[in-house]
Formats: structure tokens, sequence, C-alpha cells
């Protein structure tokens, strides 16, 4: 005798036919991971990235900001201090990180070491406001 037909699964029919017509793929990775649906502006970006576990604040960096921030690296470099891109900036409020990707940099206000995804969180953060 024919073996009986599997019973439909629950999770196949969760799962939509198809894309709504006006789906876009921008911001694809931010949506997914701030769990929203629409398009956030740069303003909605950097806040949601604020929150981020381990984040005490964030600021997106000028080009002229950088190039200071670098101005200062080079400089503790030639007092011996250190090498360059292995320092970091410490305030009363805590260590700040300086996160590059394409063209944007952020800095970051950190609490203790990061958890897992956060860093790789900013990165894509800081790529997508390089878009804006």
């Amino acid at each position: 005798a024919p073996a009986p037909a599997p019973a439909p699964s629950s999770v196949a029919q969760s799962v939509p036919a198809a894309a709504p017509a006006s789906f876009s793929t921008r911001q694809l990775e931010l949506r997914a991971i701030f769990g929203v649906q629409n398009e956030m502006s740069r303003d909605e970006v950097v806040h949601r990235a604020k929150t981020l576990p381990g984040v005490k604040d964030l600021s997106v960096v000028s080009s002229a900001e950088m190039g200071a921030v670098q101005g200062l690296g080079d400089l503790m470099g030639r007092f011996g201090f250190s090498e360059q891109g292995s320092w970091q900036i410490s305030c009363a409020g805590g260590v700040i990180d300086f996160i590059t990707s394409e063209n944007t940099t952020l800095a970051v206000l950190k609490e203790g070491d990061y958890s897992a995804g956060v860093w790789e969180t900013l990165m894509i953060v800081a790529r997508e406001l390089g878009r804006f």
C-alpha cells in the first residue's frame, strides 16, 4: 500500500507566499536587527543604536573631527605611547571606541566589553548611516 501523505506543517502555513509589492530591501539588516517594518530616518537609526547593550552614548563623527582624532593618535605614536590604531580614549564616563565602516565613523561611549553581536551591529549602523 502507498505511504500516506504527510500532514501539512504548521510552520509552512505561517510563511507568507510572497513579499508585498511595496517591499524594499533598503535597510534590510537594520530593520531585522531592530525589529521594525519601515525604513528609519538617520535620527531613528542613531537613537536605536544608543539603546544597544553596553552603549552609553553614541555620536556620528564628521570627517573633520575624525581628522583631529587621527592627528591625536599620530601624536601619541610619536610620543612612543602606542602604535597607530591601538589606543583608546577614556573619559570620566568610560572608554570611547571609534567604529568606522565605509565613509562613516561612530564615537561610542561604552560600558565594559560589547555583548555578542553589538560591535557587528554598530558596524552595520555605521555603514547604513553612510548611505543617507
